[in-house]
Protein backbone atom coordinates (compact mmCIF):
# COMPACT_ATOMS: atom_id res chain seq x y z
CA UNK A 1 0.00 0.00 0.00
CA UNK A 2 3.31 2.44 0.89
CA UNK A 3 4.29 2.11 -2.39
CA UNK A 4 0.75 3.01 -4.66
CA UNK A 5 -0.27 5.79 -2.23
CA UNK A 6 3.31 7.10 -2.13
CA UNK A 7 6.48 5.83 -4.08
CA UNK A 8 8.24 8.77 -3.18
CA UNK A 9 7.86 8.13 0.44
CA UNK A 10 8.32 3.84 -0.35
CA UNK A 11 11.69 4.55 -1.42
CA UNK A 12 12.97 6.90 1.25
CA UNK A 13 11.29 3.63 3.50
CA UNK A 14 13.52 1.30 1.51
CA UNK A 15 16.58 3.70 1.63
CA UNK A 16 16.51 3.64 5.69
CA UNK A 17 16.11 -0.49 5.45
CA UNK A 18 19.40 -0.77 3.55
CA UNK A 19 20.75 2.02 5.10
CA UNK A 20 20.71 -0.37 8.74
CA UNK A 21 20.20 -3.58 7.26
CA UNK A 22 22.51 -4.10 4.53
CA UNK A 23 21.80 -7.76 3.72
CA UNK A 24 17.81 -7.07 3.08
CA UNK A 25 17.76 -8.35 -0.21
CA UNK A 26 13.93 -8.16 -0.38
CA UNK A 27 13.69 -4.17 -0.02
CA UNK A 28 17.00 -3.83 -2.69
CA UNK A 29 14.22 -6.02 -4.82
CA UNK A 30 11.02 -3.62 -3.80
CA UNK A 31 13.51 -0.37 -4.76
CA UNK A 32 13.86 -1.99 -7.88
CA UNK A 33 11.23 -2.52 -9.18
CA UNK A 34 9.96 1.66 -8.07
CA UNK A 35 12.50 2.67 -9.76
CA UNK A 36 11.23 0.69 -13.06
CA UNK A 37 8.43 2.37 -13.07
CA UNK A 38 9.75 5.58 -12.59
CA UNK A 39 12.01 4.98 -15.46
CA UNK A 40 14.63 5.19 -13.48
CA UNK A 41 16.59 2.47 -14.94
CA UNK A 42 19.90 2.97 -13.49
CA UNK A 43 18.68 3.25 -10.18
CA UNK A 44 16.71 0.12 -11.11
CA UNK A 45 19.65 -1.51 -12.17
CA UNK A 46 21.92 -0.82 -9.38
CA UNK A 47 19.47 -2.47 -6.94
CA UNK A 48 19.26 -5.28 -8.80
CA UNK A 49 22.90 -5.89 -9.47
CA UNK A 50 22.65 -5.70 -5.09
CA UNK A 51 20.41 -8.18 -4.82
CA UNK A 52 22.44 -10.49 -7.36
CA UNK A 53 25.36 -9.60 -5.21
CA UNK A 54 23.33 -11.59 -1.98
CA UNK A 55 21.47 -13.71 -3.89
CA UNK A 56 23.34 -14.29 -7.68
CA UNK A 57 20.70 -17.43 -8.09
CA UNK A 58 17.83 -15.41 -7.52
CA UNK A 59 16.41 -16.39 -11.23
CA UNK A 60 14.07 -12.83 -11.34
CA UNK A 61 16.78 -10.81 -10.58
CA UNK A 62 18.73 -11.83 -13.70
CA UNK A 63 15.59 -11.38 -15.77
CA UNK A 64 14.48 -8.46 -14.79
CA UNK A 65 18.43 -7.18 -14.97
CA UNK A 66 18.69 -8.19 -18.52
CA UNK A 67 15.27 -6.37 -19.77
CA UNK A 68 16.68 -3.13 -18.13
CA UNK A 69 19.87 -3.41 -19.60
CA UNK A 70 18.19 -4.00 -23.35
CA UNK A 71 16.13 -0.91 -22.75
CA UNK A 72 19.39 1.36 -22.18
CA UNK A 73 21.05 -0.36 -25.37
CA UNK A 74 23.81 -2.02 -23.44
CA UNK A 75 23.95 -5.02 -25.30
CA UNK A 76 26.95 -6.66 -23.93
CA UNK A 77 26.25 -6.42 -20.74
CA UNK A 78 22.30 -7.49 -21.20
CA UNK A 79 23.56 -10.95 -23.05
CA UNK A 80 25.99 -11.03 -20.25
CA UNK A 81 22.80 -11.15 -18.09
CA UNK A 82 20.56 -13.39 -19.58
CA UNK A 83 23.49 -15.74 -19.97
CA UNK A 84 23.53 -15.84 -16.23
CA UNK A 85 20.08 -16.94 -16.06
CA UNK A 86 19.87 -19.29 -18.66
CA UNK A 87 22.71 -21.13 -16.17
CA UNK A 88 20.06 -21.07 -13.28
CA UNK A 89 16.98 -22.53 -15.75
CA UNK A 90 17.51 -23.23 -19.75
CA UNK A 91 13.70 -23.32 -19.90
CA UNK A 92 12.83 -19.18 -19.57
CA UNK A 93 12.03 -18.28 -22.99
CA UNK A 94 12.24 -14.60 -22.12
CA UNK A 95 15.92 -15.06 -21.55
CA UNK A 96 16.50 -16.32 -24.94
CA UNK A 97 14.17 -13.72 -26.05
CA UNK A 98 16.73 -10.86 -24.51
CA UNK A 99 19.30 -12.32 -25.29
CA UNK A 100 18.22 -12.87 -29.02
CA UNK A 101 17.86 -9.13 -29.01
CA UNK A 102 21.11 -8.25 -27.51
CA UNK A 103 23.13 -10.55 -30.18
CA UNK A 104 20.99 -8.94 -32.99
CA UNK A 105 21.79 -5.28 -32.08
CA UNK A 106 25.43 -6.63 -31.83
CA UNK A 107 25.08 -7.40 -35.48
CA UNK A 108 25.86 -11.83 -34.11
CA UNK A 109 22.88 -13.04 -36.38
CA UNK A 110 24.54 -16.53 -36.28
CA UNK A 111 24.20 -16.73 -32.55
CA UNK A 112 20.91 -14.61 -32.65
CA UNK A 113 19.49 -17.10 -34.98
CA UNK A 114 20.37 -20.46 -32.39
CA UNK A 115 19.06 -18.48 -29.54
CA UNK A 116 15.84 -17.66 -31.03
CA UNK A 117 15.65 -21.16 -32.74
CA UNK A 118 15.63 -22.75 -28.72
CA UNK A 119 13.48 -19.82 -27.39
CA UNK A 120 10.75 -20.82 -30.42
CA UNK A 121 11.03 -24.61 -29.33
CA UNK A 122 10.12 -23.76 -25.64
CA UNK A 123 7.18 -20.84 -26.56
CA UNK A 124 5.77 -20.98 -30.17
CA UNK A 125 3.68 -18.47 -29.94
CA UNK A 126 5.65 -15.71 -29.66
CA UNK A 127 5.38 -13.76 -32.79
CA UNK A 128 8.56 -10.83 -31.38
CA UNK A 129 10.60 -13.52 -31.67
CA UNK A 130 9.46 -14.30 -35.31
CA UNK A 131 9.94 -11.22 -36.16
CA UNK A 132 13.78 -11.32 -34.63
CA UNK A 133 14.38 -14.07 -35.91
CA UNK A 134 13.73 -13.58 -39.69
CA UNK A 135 16.04 -10.14 -39.68
CA UNK A 136 18.29 -12.45 -38.39
CA UNK A 137 17.87 -15.09 -41.02
CA UNK A 138 18.01 -12.12 -43.95
CA UNK A 139 21.29 -11.01 -42.75
CA UNK A 140 22.73 -14.17 -42.88
CA UNK A 141 21.18 -14.49 -46.15
CA UNK A 142 19.57 -18.06 -44.80
CA UNK A 143 16.49 -16.83 -47.78
CA UNK A 144 14.92 -20.19 -47.57
CA UNK A 145 14.52 -20.36 -43.98
CA UNK A 146 13.24 -16.44 -43.84
CA UNK A 147 10.72 -17.34 -46.05
CA UNK A 148 9.57 -20.23 -43.49
CA UNK A 149 9.27 -17.51 -40.39
CA UNK A 150 7.75 -15.28 -41.93
CA UNK A 151 5.21 -17.45 -43.26
CA UNK A 152 4.84 -18.27 -39.94
CA UNK A 153 4.61 -14.65 -38.85
CA UNK A 154 1.79 -14.48 -41.23
CA UNK A 155 -0.21 -16.94 -40.06
CA UNK A 156 -0.36 -14.36 -36.57
CA UNK A 157 -0.30 -11.69 -38.26
CA UNK A 158 -2.20 -11.16 -41.75
CA UNK A 159 -3.03 -7.87 -42.58
CA UNK A 160 1.05 -6.72 -41.55
CA UNK A 161 2.18 -5.62 -44.91
CA UNK A 162 5.80 -5.60 -43.71
CA UNK A 163 5.66 -9.02 -42.92
CA UNK A 164 4.91 -10.08 -46.91
CA UNK A 165 7.27 -7.43 -47.90
CA UNK A 166 9.82 -9.20 -46.41
CA UNK A 167 8.76 -12.48 -47.28
CA UNK A 168 9.03 -11.09 -51.05
CA UNK A 169 12.46 -10.00 -50.73
CA UNK A 170 13.30 -13.04 -49.05
CA UNK A 171 11.52 -15.17 -51.83
CA UNK A 172 13.39 -13.20 -54.48
CA UNK A 173 16.88 -13.60 -53.27
CA UNK A 174 16.43 -17.32 -53.48
CA UNK A 175 15.10 -16.96 -56.74
CA UNK A 176 11.44 -18.69 -55.65
CA UNK A 177 9.09 -16.28 -58.10
CA UNK A 178 5.87 -17.86 -57.34
CA UNK A 179 6.13 -17.39 -53.59
CA UNK A 180 7.71 -14.03 -54.29
CA UNK A 181 4.60 -13.14 -56.63
CA UNK A 182 1.76 -14.52 -53.71
CA UNK A 183 3.71 -12.14 -51.10
CA UNK A 184 3.77 -9.14 -53.24
CA UNK A 185 0.23 -9.62 -54.45
CA UNK A 186 -1.02 -10.35 -50.91
CA UNK A 187 1.22 -7.41 -49.65
CA UNK A 188 -0.60 -5.19 -52.58
CA UNK A 189 -3.88 -6.33 -50.85
CA UNK A 190 -3.14 -4.70 -47.57
CA UNK A 191 -1.55 -1.59 -49.10
CA UNK A 192 -2.22 -1.18 -52.68
CA UNK A 193 -1.04 2.58 -52.68
CA UNK A 194 2.78 1.50 -52.31
CA UNK A 195 4.63 1.57 -55.76
CA UNK A 196 7.35 -0.32 -54.44
CA UNK A 197 5.25 -3.45 -53.92
CA UNK A 198 4.08 -3.09 -57.50
CA UNK A 199 7.40 -2.37 -58.31
CA UNK A 200 8.44 -5.74 -57.32
CA UNK A 201 5.21 -7.63 -58.18
CA UNK A 202 6.63 -6.17 -61.89
CA UNK A 203 10.17 -7.75 -61.42
CA UNK A 204 8.82 -11.30 -60.13
CA UNK A 205 6.24 -11.52 -63.10
CA UNK A 206 9.56 -10.66 -65.31
CA UNK A 207 11.39 -13.57 -63.92
CA UNK A 208 8.55 -15.47 -64.72
CA UNK A 209 7.54 -14.72 -67.89
CA UNK A 210 4.60 -12.92 -66.84
CA UNK A 211 5.04 -10.74 -69.26
CA UNK A 212 1.43 -8.63 -69.30
CA UNK A 213 1.02 -8.85 -65.84
CA UNK A 214 4.53 -7.42 -65.38
CA UNK A 215 3.35 -4.36 -67.37
CA UNK A 216 0.02 -4.08 -65.40
CA UNK A 217 2.04 -3.95 -62.40
CA UNK A 218 4.89 -1.60 -63.24
CA UNK A 219 2.50 0.37 -65.08
CA UNK A 220 0.84 0.70 -61.34
CA UNK A 221 3.93 1.69 -59.74
CA UNK A 222 4.55 4.78 -62.16
CA UNK A 223 1.22 5.81 -61.99
CA UNK A 224 1.56 6.16 -58.28
CA UNK A 225 5.39 6.97 -58.41
CA UNK A 226 6.72 8.57 -61.64
CA UNK A 227 9.72 10.30 -60.22
CA UNK A 228 11.19 6.42 -60.16
CA UNK A 229 13.58 5.75 -62.87
CA UNK A 230 13.63 1.64 -62.60
CA UNK A 231 9.79 1.24 -63.25
CA UNK A 232 10.57 2.83 -66.89
CA UNK A 233 13.68 0.17 -67.02
CA UNK A 234 11.69 -3.05 -66.43
CA UNK A 235 8.26 -1.95 -68.01
CA UNK A 236 10.90 -1.52 -71.52
CA UNK A 237 11.69 -5.01 -70.96
CA UNK A 238 8.14 -6.41 -70.76
CA UNK A 239 6.49 -4.57 -73.32
CA UNK A 240 10.22 -5.90 -76.04
CA UNK A 241 8.96 -9.32 -74.72
CA UNK A 242 5.31 -8.35 -76.13
CA UNK A 243 6.83 -7.19 -79.56
CA UNK A 244 5.41 -3.11 -78.21
CA UNK A 245 8.42 -1.60 -79.77
CA UNK A 246 7.20 1.73 -79.50
CA UNK A 247 6.01 1.98 -76.05
CA UNK A 248 8.90 -0.25 -74.86
CA UNK A 249 11.18 2.81 -76.51
CA UNK A 250 9.06 5.55 -74.65
CA UNK A 251 9.70 3.96 -71.66
CA UNK A 252 13.65 3.27 -71.89
CA UNK A 253 13.42 7.09 -72.98
CA UNK A 254 11.58 8.10 -69.88
CA UNK A 255 14.32 6.35 -67.84
CA UNK A 256 17.45 7.51 -69.83
CA UNK A 257 16.01 10.69 -68.87
CA UNK A 258 15.94 10.19 -65.08
CA UNK A 259 19.56 8.15 -64.94
CA UNK A 260 22.23 7.09 -68.05
CA UNK A 261 22.77 3.49 -68.03
CA UNK A 262 24.79 1.68 -70.77
CA UNK A 263 22.04 -1.46 -71.02
CA UNK A 264 19.01 0.99 -71.41
CA UNK A 265 20.92 3.25 -74.50
CA UNK A 266 21.54 -0.50 -75.95
CA UNK A 267 17.81 -2.16 -75.40
CA UNK A 268 16.59 1.76 -76.66
CA UNK A 269 18.40 1.30 -79.97
CA UNK A 270 18.10 -2.48 -80.36
CA UNK A 271 14.10 -1.48 -80.59
CA UNK A 272 14.48 1.69 -82.58
CA UNK A 273 16.08 -0.94 -85.29
CA UNK A 274 13.19 -3.09 -84.86
CA UNK A 275 10.83 -0.08 -86.42
CA UNK A 276 13.40 0.58 -89.15
CA UNK A 277 12.38 1.03 -92.43
CA UNK A 278 15.46 0.29 -94.70
CA UNK A 279 16.41 2.72 -97.99
CA UNK A 280 13.68 5.48 -96.83
CA UNK A 281 15.29 9.17 -94.98
CA UNK A 282 12.92 7.34 -91.57
CA UNK A 283 14.60 4.73 -91.78
CA UNK A 284 18.29 6.28 -92.21
CA UNK A 285 17.65 8.68 -89.29
CA UNK A 286 16.03 5.82 -86.95
CA UNK A 287 19.71 3.80 -87.85
CA UNK A 288 21.26 7.40 -86.97
CA UNK A 289 19.60 7.61 -83.82
CA UNK A 290 20.18 3.68 -82.44
CA UNK A 291 23.68 3.92 -83.60
CA UNK A 292 24.30 7.15 -81.09
CA UNK A 293 22.56 4.81 -78.34
CA UNK A 294 25.42 2.58 -78.80
CA UNK A 295 28.19 4.80 -78.63
CA UNK A 296 26.23 6.55 -75.07
CA UNK A 297 26.17 2.95 -74.29
CA UNK A 298 30.19 2.60 -74.15
CA UNK A 299 31.12 6.09 -73.00
CA UNK A 300 28.81 4.97 -69.85
CA UNK A 301 30.51 1.25 -69.60
CA UNK A 302 33.78 1.18 -72.16
CA UNK A 303 34.27 -2.86 -71.22
CA UNK A 304 30.88 -3.75 -71.84
CA UNK A 305 31.59 -5.14 -75.48
CA UNK A 306 27.80 -5.95 -76.87
CA UNK A 307 27.71 -2.15 -78.19
CA UNK A 308 31.04 -2.60 -79.77
CA UNK A 309 29.71 -5.50 -81.91
CA UNK A 310 26.30 -4.01 -82.89
CA UNK A 311 27.93 -0.86 -83.88
CA UNK A 312 30.14 -2.67 -86.17
CA UNK A 313 27.30 -4.32 -87.86
CA UNK A 314 25.72 -0.76 -88.80
CA UNK A 315 28.70 0.90 -89.82
CA UNK A 316 31.03 -1.77 -90.80
CA UNK A 317 33.57 0.67 -92.63
CA UNK A 318 34.12 3.14 -89.94
CA UNK A 319 37.82 1.57 -88.76
CA UNK A 320 37.09 3.98 -85.26
CA UNK A 321 34.76 1.24 -84.11
CA UNK A 322 37.36 -1.54 -84.86
CA UNK A 323 39.85 0.46 -83.19
CA UNK A 324 37.70 1.24 -80.15
CA UNK A 325 36.82 -2.57 -79.45
CA UNK A 326 40.71 -3.50 -79.89
CA UNK A 327 41.64 -0.86 -77.14
CA UNK A 328 39.19 -2.37 -75.49
CA UNK A 329 40.22 -5.51 -75.58
CA UNK A 330 43.79 -4.41 -75.05
CA UNK A 331 42.78 -2.95 -71.57
CA UNK A 332 41.10 -6.16 -70.45
CA UNK A 333 45.15 -8.16 -71.66
CA UNK A 334 42.68 -10.11 -74.21
CA UNK A 335 45.75 -9.50 -76.88
CA UNK A 336 45.10 -11.88 -79.10
CA UNK A 337 41.38 -10.52 -79.83
CA UNK A 338 42.65 -6.82 -79.69
CA UNK A 339 45.64 -7.80 -82.42
CA UNK A 340 42.35 -9.29 -84.70
CA UNK A 341 40.47 -5.53 -84.34
CA UNK A 342 43.70 -3.54 -84.28
CA UNK A 343 44.86 -5.10 -87.88
CA UNK A 344 40.42 -4.88 -88.69
CA UNK A 345 40.68 -1.02 -88.36
CA UNK A 346 44.01 -0.83 -90.13
CA UNK A 347 42.78 -2.64 -93.12
CA UNK A 348 40.13 0.58 -93.37
CA UNK A 349 42.48 3.39 -92.35
CA UNK A 350 46.45 2.57 -92.56
CA UNK A 351 47.52 5.85 -91.66
CA UNK A 352 46.63 6.11 -87.83
CA UNK A 353 49.88 6.58 -86.16
CA UNK A 354 48.88 5.68 -82.61
CA UNK A 355 47.17 2.57 -83.91
CA UNK A 356 50.08 1.70 -84.96
CA UNK A 357 51.77 2.31 -81.69
CA UNK A 358 49.44 0.54 -79.59
CA UNK A 359 49.20 -2.12 -82.16
CA UNK A 360 52.68 -2.24 -81.45
CA UNK A 361 52.55 -2.45 -78.19
CA UNK A 362 49.75 -5.60 -77.41
CA UNK A 363 52.36 -7.24 -80.22
CA UNK A 364 55.63 -7.13 -77.69
CA UNK A 365 52.59 -8.28 -75.10
CA UNK A 366 52.70 -11.74 -76.97
CA UNK A 367 56.49 -11.76 -77.54
CA UNK A 368 56.10 -11.09 -81.53
CA UNK A 369 58.92 -8.40 -81.30
CA UNK A 370 59.48 -8.14 -84.87
CA UNK A 371 56.11 -7.08 -85.97
CA UNK A 372 56.40 -4.73 -83.12
CA UNK A 373 58.97 -2.99 -84.62
CA UNK A 374 57.37 -2.71 -87.92
CA UNK A 375 54.54 -1.12 -86.54
CA UNK A 376 56.44 1.02 -84.32
CA UNK A 377 58.49 2.34 -87.64
CA UNK A 378 55.34 2.97 -89.36
CA UNK A 379 54.32 5.15 -86.57
CA UNK A 380 57.27 7.34 -86.42
CA UNK A 381 57.05 7.27 -90.45
CA UNK A 382 53.51 8.80 -89.95
CA UNK A 383 54.29 11.03 -87.00
CA UNK A 384 58.14 11.62 -86.83
CA UNK A 385 57.61 14.17 -84.70
CA UNK A 386 56.14 11.89 -81.23
CA UNK A 387 59.24 10.87 -79.16
CA UNK A 388 57.60 7.74 -77.28
CA UNK A 389 57.55 6.03 -80.63
CA UNK A 390 61.23 6.14 -81.05
CA UNK A 391 61.41 5.46 -77.38
CA UNK A 392 59.15 2.15 -77.13
CA UNK A 393 61.11 1.02 -80.71
CA UNK A 394 64.88 1.08 -79.16
CA UNK A 395 63.33 -0.71 -76.26
CA UNK A 396 61.85 -3.64 -78.29
CA UNK A 397 64.70 -3.11 -80.74
CA UNK A 398 66.54 -4.36 -77.46
CA UNK A 399 64.71 -7.33 -76.66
Amino acid sequence: MLVQNNPQQAIIHYQQVVKTQPQALDAYYNLAEIYTKQNKYLEAIECYQQVLRLNPNNLKAWLELGELLIKLKQWHSAALACQQGLKLDSQQWKLYHYLGIALLHQQKYSLAIEVYAQCLKINSQEVDCYHNLGISLIAEQRWNEAIACYQQIAKYEPDNVEVYRKMGEAAMQAEQWSTASEAWSRAIEICDSDSWLHHHLGMTFLHLERWQEASKALKKSIDINPSFPWSYYHLGDALTKQQRWQESIEAYRYFLAQEANPYAYERLGDNLLKQIQLFTPAGKSIQEEACQCYYRAIEEDPDYLQPYYKLMELRPYDPEIAFMLAETYAKQEEWSTAVIFYQMGLQLKSDFPEIHFELGIVLEQLGQFDYAIAHYEKAIALNPEESKYSSYLKHAENK
